[in-house]
């Protein structure tokens, strides 16, 4: 198999911009599973730093496990919030947190998808 080359059109560029040509892309191919040239920092992603080992690693606020530790809980407030709208202990047609929604969220829209969701809590609750 032949090697990728830049006029093949297949092969994947450089996605830096250089400061010497008025911030035109880089010409150079992106190394393999990268979006840059091994010229400006291309790391493969198997031996890139994780964790505390990594250089910009400060008081681990946001790594992915406490990422995706607060996206599960946004979810299960938003749907907190669904449930006090139904039984009307929230008025109005607006939820109090932001307008994002949050990953593995699904509407509560009746009471039987409200009892499903106490159901699944109190069990994951009682594993």
């Amino acid at each position: 198999m032949p090697l990728p080359n830049i006029t093949s059109g297949t092969s994947k560029r450089c996605s830096a911009r250089t400061k010497s040509r008025n911030l035109e892309p880089c010409l150079n191919l992106a190394a393999h599973g990268t979006a840059v040239c091994r010229n400006h920092g291309a790391v493969h992603p198997d031996k890139r730093a994780k964790g505390k080992s990594h250089g910009r690693y400060t008081q681990g606020t946001n790594t992915k496990e406490k990422v995706a530790t607060r996206k599960e809980q946004g979810a299960l407030i938003r749907n907190c919030e669904d449930i006090l709208f139904l039984l009307g202990a929230i008025e109005g047609n607006q939820h109090t947190r932001g307008g994002n929604l949050p990953l593995g969220y699904e509407k509560i829209t009746t009471i039987e998808q409200a009892k499903e969701f106490i159901m699944k809590l109190e069990n994951s609750v009682h594993e």
